[in-house]
This record gives structure tokens, C-alpha cells and sequence, in this order.
């Protein structure tokens, strides 16, 4: 099916999608001002499939009553069956007692990105606490748009949409939230003790378990919507070369494998609870947390920065959610780069 271009009118297209595999939506406009072509696909379960034309003012509108439709449930391809057991909507919501994480579920075997997903739905307006799950990501992306691989059936990889409506001056402070709730429902499931090291990682005996990827968009002054992506390895047992020394799992550091689902549950349960804490008491007391959890405090680091690598001692953390380096003598504030804890 070919998208139409109409003069004076959007057509939008939800296409017919097999796999449940996410298309992203865009807008290009042609030389005649009064001409646009909007294709949009977007989570079409094999049986919705829908042509409306419509005025630009009721584009949303159509979108957010398709978004509406049920969940999609998992789709599972035939190559699949070394996986024993999938993250899919209805087994999470089996027992998941959130109260507004997980309203809507959508849950794939394979997508390009769960934080990709999320942000095209919250676009449209989906609610808050809409949950993506994959099995596998082919375009999976960590901080600086890196590519963030794991083993299917084997971790966790998921994106949480929130609507916090706070000012943006806030919300580099999502991560070091999501850092401290990911860490107390790691722990809780595990005898293991969860380290955080800024700005978005998550650390099991100096190597990395976990991280962290917030994207988003705003409206003027106030945060619009944050998608939360959360990547954790689980059961992995074996990592590519170049990780040696780097990378670890819940399944190396415990010597047991983890339920994964009950893992998730017990997460998500621990994200809610602390984004409700926020609406209360603001993201200061999250960030006082994440200050106990660091290694890094008082500590020399290194910090790669657009080719230059900075060298100090990491003093705190803004209010801002930059990192204080004290510089022979002078403190800067970084908000990016990659740190490496030096060895003292």
C-alpha cells in the first residue's frame, strides 16, 4: 500500500503489520506549501488495519483513538524456540501490582529499539506508564548513540514512558532516579550490591550490569513526556572480546540465573513507587541516594569529552545532574563524557 498525497489534507495510513515490527512515522512537506504526505505505521496488530484522511487538527485525534485499541499480544517467530520463556504483555501483567506502570503493555520478540517504540507512541499520546518489551533489539542504543547488544531470552530490555510535567531543568535528574529504583529492585531479588556511576550506569563489582538511556521532548518550559530506557543483563553468561573486564550479568556476579519476569515486575514496581516519592518530595532525595551508591565520590576519574580526556576528582553531583570535577584547583561542571574511575 502506497501512501497518497492530497492538497489541503493529511492521509493517514496505519498499515498492516506483520511481526508487530514498529515503523516510524514522518512528515515531509513538498515544494507547494499547500501539499503535505504524512505516512504513518504504527503497532498494527495483522487484523486492524485502517486508511482515514483527515485536516491536520484531527491528526492527533486519530492516532490517540488507534492507540487506544487493546495491547497487541506477543508475536513469536519460528525460530524463537531456544528461547524457554517470553517477556510477554499478559505474563507481566500476571501479577505486577503497579498501579500505573504497565496500564498498557506492548511486547515484541524482535524491534529496532524499545526507546524508539516509546517515543513514537508518546508522540501520539499514549499514557503514561505504557511499557515496551523486547526480546531483542536490532538497533538497540546506549548513551552517544552507541549500539547496546544482548543476548536474547537472556536479559532485559525495556523503555517506560513517563509524563512527569516538571521544568526541564529537572530532567537530566530521570536517570539518577531510575539508577536508585533499578538498584533496590536488583538488590531485592538478589543478594547483590549495586553500585551507580554517573551518569547512567549500573555497576556490580567495578563492571557494568546496566544502563540507562533518557529521551524525550519538551514544551517550552516543562517537560512534554521522558522515555526511559532501561537495558540489563540477567542471565548473560558470555560477552564479545572487547567487553573482557567491563561488562558482567546478574547470573555472573549471583552464580544463579534469574527469573526474568519477576525481576521485571519487582523493578517496575520499584520505578513507580519512587516516581510517586517524586511528585512528593521532588528528585532531591533520589539523587542523595544515588550519592551513597557512587563509587566515584572523592575519587580520581578520567573523563573522555568530544577527543579530550579531563582529569580530577569527582566532588558531586548538581542539582542539574552535572558532575563536579575539581581541575587543579578550579570545579567544572560536565554534563557528558565518558569516566573511567582511576585506580589510586
Amino acid at each position: 500500500m502506497q501512501p497518497v498525497c492530497h492538497t489541503g489534507k493529511i492521509t493517514i495510513t496505519i498499515y498492516k503489520i506483520t511481526n508487530y515490527r514498529l515503523f516510524h512515522h514522518e512528515a515531509n512537506r513538498s515544494r507547494h506549501q499547500s501539499v503535505w504526505h504524512v505516512s504513518i505505521a504504527i503497532l498494527a496488530a495483522p487484523d486492524k488495519t485502517a486508511t482515514i484522511s483527515a485536516s491536520s487538527l484531527i491528526l492527533r485525534l486519530a492516532i490517540s483513538m488507534f492507540l487506544r485499541l487493546p495491547s497487541p499480544p506477543h508475536h513469536s517467530c519460528p525460530n524463537s524456540g531456544h528461547i524457554k520463556r517470553m517477556l510477554d504483555a499478559e505474563s507481566l501483567r500476571t501479577g505486577l501490582r503497579t498501579k500505573l506502570f504497565g496500564k498498557k503493555i506492548y511486547s515484541f520478540e524482535t524491534i529496532d529499539s524499545t526507546n524508539t517504540c516509546g517515543r513514537a507512541v508518546a508522540a501520539c499520546g499514549a499514557p503514561e506508564g505504557t511499557i515496551v518489551i523486547a526480546e531483542e533489539q536490532t538497533e538497540g542504543k546506549g548513551r552517544q548513540g552507541r549500539s547496546w547488544v544482548a543476548n536474547p531470552g537472556e536479559n532485559l530490555m525495556f523503555s517506560v514512558l513517563l509524563r512527569p510535567g516538571l521544568p526541564t531543568d529537572q530532567l537530566n535528574l530521570f536517570p539518577f532516579y531510575a539508577a536508585v529504583a533499578v538498584s533496590q529492585g536488583v538488590e531485592r531479588e538478589t543478594s547483590l550490591r549495586v553500585e551507580c556511576k554517573w551518569p547512567n550506569d549500573l555497576l556490580l563489582g567495578g563492571r557494568k550490569f546496566a544502563g540507562i538511556l533518557l529521551q524525550g521532548s519538551v514544551d517550552g518550559s516543562s517537560i512534554e513526556y521522558l522515555v526511559l530506557g532501561i537495558g540489563i543483563n540477567v542471565n548473560q553468561s558470555v560477552f564479545p572480546p572487547e567487553l573482557d573486564g567491563k561488562a558482567t550479568s546478574l547470573l555472573i556476579e549471583g552464580g544463579r540465573r534469574i527469573d526474568r519476569m519477576r525481576l521485571l515486575r519487582t523493578i517496575l514496581q520499584s520505578l513507580e513507587d519512587h516516581y510517586a516519592q517524586i511528585s512528593r518530595s521532588g528528585l532531591d532525595p533520589l539523587l542523595s541516594e544515588w550519592k551513597e551508591r557512587t563509587p566515584m565520590l572523592n575519587k580520581p576519574v578520567s573523563v573522555l569529552r568530544e577527543g579530550e580526556t579531563i582529569t580530577g576528582i569527582m566532588k558531586g553531583v548538581t542539582r542539574q545532574g552535572g558532575m563536579v570535577l575539581a581541575v587543579n584547583g578550579t570545579e567544572q561542571i560536565l554534563h557528558a563524557g565518558d569516566v573511567t574511575i582511576l585506580r589510586t
